[in-house]
């Protein structure tokens, strides 16, 4: 500090500039990393730890320093889970710290096993599905050999 009064920093420029790492990032290169992300909506239906995941590995990828992979996800929170964000924001936290907290508030016990038996559940079974693709074979032949004009006015009369 020099003999000024005033709001001066007490750190000298080295100081200034070693104390934390910077987190400035390109905003070409910011702008890359958001478009090959997901959005998370804190639904039920959304799995957070395959977002974490994915976002790790298009964040690695783009090869963004770690302390600014929470300003590359910011938009990617929308809903719940962006209101949460914006309550936390505040703290300055780490991706460590981001993480951490992100899967104890989105990835609970129940939306698992919710998620489990979305995928465990059968959704059409294989004579529904036999059923269907008879259905569409006839309707092909039926309407195979007719003239276009005969077929859209034959659909359009049903």
């Amino acid at each position: 500090m020099t003999g000024r009064t005033g709001n001066m920093s007490k750190y000298t420029p080295y100081e200034a500039r070693t104390r934390e790492p910077s987190v400035l990032i390109p905003s070409d290169d910011l702008q890359i990393a958001r478009n090959s992300l997901t959005e998370f909506d804190g639904l039920d239906t959304d799995d957070p730890v395959w977002f974490i995941d994915n976002t790790e590995s298009v964040l690695e990828q783009t090869h963004l320093i770690t302390a600014g992979w929470w300003r590359a996800v910011e938009p990617k929170l929308k809903g719940k889970a962006g209101e949460w964000l914006r309550s936390r924001k505040a703290l300055r936290l780490s991706w460590a710290e981001f993480m951490t907290e992100f899967l104890q508030k989105f990835n609970s016990t129940q939306i698992q096993s919710q998620l489990r038996a979305d995928i465990v559940s059968v959704r059409q079974t294989l004579s529904d599905f036999v059923l269907i693709k008879n259905q569409q074979a006839h309707e092909h032949a039926r309407t195979k050999f007719r003239p276009p004009w005969l077929n859209s006015n034959f659909r359009q009369a049903s």
